[in-house]
């Protein structure tokens, strides 16, 4: 008896697996009770044949065929057909439960098919669970008492035991605390959605984010003065370059930020064939006057078109391994009252700077006008050359938040300032020389 009990651990719920998946594909009834009752039937005969001695044993088998058919032939001739793929789904059930039945008798004997099947249904689970499949609550029951049934054989295999040492008879002892266990699951009620584990993938951004605070806190941001490939506000040029793969930034956004996007942290506009410095770093408004002029002159060339010019794209950057004054943005960036995010900020020369230091957790988001240089008419709007009119440039600075008029100086006068300055310090009359300027002329 206790044999039998043993084979039917690992043969009834592989049994009631398999059927419970696959019922839909058989064209079984409603009413899955009927299902269930021929796959215990198939099992309950194998497990006959397999065990019982006398040769009464294959009286049952006989028995269905010979039923089956009797209930088949006395079907009307023109009824049998559609009688038989009715009822197709008895047969397939119960060629299912005679194969599980083989796999079951497997598993019974064999340790390493047990582990083998303990390993793919652990795998099913976690990738049911990951995307989000539907699958019958009853086979996930089952398929966890399988799985129960496999560690708790697994343990009492490594346990060192005294008095009644039978391994199989352990195991069925514990089989209706596994069972109830079953039970539990299939009764507890699931919810409507998937549960969310989001919460688990913050807990762990969180903790790896202090254990990397802590690690720079304790080595410090600055301890390494080698020549490495990377960002610096030093006018230096070096040699003997070193590479670091660690992230400094990351940036995050949507598909219509494109498939490249240029930062700017320090600028610097003036080379001595050596190094580079910065030749103007007062405190200005040029970069927020900059965007504006651009949005201006596109809403004056195609008011009803400005999409087909350039479009607003918000992104978040954050900084990793990295430590600065600097704030990264790209051009055309619209920029609040000396904030950005919650990162406050002073615009010198041509260079964003905060006024605290930022370092590793440093967050802050970007909104940029995007421009759509690959359209023909973007082209065609460069190739223009119109004076703004103070109309428009008033409408372009009231439809463009978080512009605030009284903060940045940003009317059209002081437009007008700006493009002088320009002009003066990145435009000034150039003198060519006599050899040059016939080469000149000849191609431009």
């Amino acid at each position: 008896m206790m044999a039998v009990l043993y084979d039917l651990l690992f043969v009834l719920p592989l049994c009631l697996t398999a059927v419970t998946v696959g019922k839909q594909e058989f064209g079984a009834p409603e009413k899955a009770l009927w299902v269930y009752l021929v796959a215990v039937v198939a099992v309950g005969i194998c497990a006959m044949i397999k065990h019982w001695k006398n040769r009464l044993k294959f009286l049952a088998p006989g028995v269905l065929i010979a039923l089956g058919m009797g209930v088949t032939l006395i079907q009307a001739p023109e009824a049998r057909g559609e009688f038989l793929f009715k009822n197709q789904w008895i047969l397939w059930t119960f060629l299912t439960a005679v194969a599980s039945f083989f796999v079951g008798w497997l598993l019974a004997e064999s340790r390493i098919a047990r582990r083998i099947l303990a390993l793919i249904i652990f795998v099913c689970l976690i990738g049911i669970m990951g995307f989000g499949y539907w699958v019958d609550k009853a086979a996930v029951a089952l398929a966890l008492f399988l799985l129960t049934l496999f560690l708790a054989d697994e343990v009492q295999r490594l346990w060192e035991k005294s008095g009644y040492v039978d391994g199989k008879g352990h195991l069925v002892s514990i089989a209706p605390f596994l069972i109830a266990l079953c039970l539990l699951v299939q009764w507890l009620p699931a919810p409507d959605h998937p549960y969310d584990w989001n919460f688990a993938i913050r807990l762990w951004e969180r903790a790896t984010s202090y254990v990397k605070l802590t690690a720079r806190w304790m080595h410090g941001g600055d301890e390494d003065y080698g020549a490495v490939i990377d960002f610096s506000d030093k006018n230096a040029s070096w040699g003997n370059l070193s590479k670091k793969d660690k992230d400094k930034l990351i940036l995050t956004g949507n598909y219509d930020a494109g498939e490249t996007i240029y930062l700017a942290g320090k600028v610097m506009d003036s080379f001595d064939g050596r190094n580079w410095s910065a030749s103007y770093e007062s405190e200005n408004v040029d970069r927020i006057l900059d965007t504006l002029e651009t949005l201006c002159a596109v809403m004056q060339y195609d008011p009803e078109y400005v999409k087909n010019y350039v479009w607003r794209v918000q992104l978040e950057l954050q900084y990793d391994s990295f430590n600065t004054k600097y704030l990264f943005t790209p051009a055309k960036t619209i920029l609040g009252n000396g904030k950005i995010g919650k990162v406050e900020f002073a615009q010198m020369g041509g260079d964003l700077v905060a006024l605290e230091k930022l370092g590793f957790g440093t967050k802050y988001p970007i909104v940029f006008m995007r421009l759509n240089q690959d359209n023909p008419e973007f082209q065609e709007f460069l190739r223009t050359q119109e004076i703004l009119d103070p109309e428009v440039w008033k409408k372009t600075c009231s439809v463009y938040e978080p512009l605030d008029q009284k903060w940045v100086g940003n009317s059209y006068e002081d437009y007008q300032r700006y493009q002088t300055r320009i002009y003066k310090y990145y435009l000034p009359e150039t003198n060519v020389s006599d050899r040059l300027s016939p080469y000149v002329e000849k191609w431009l």
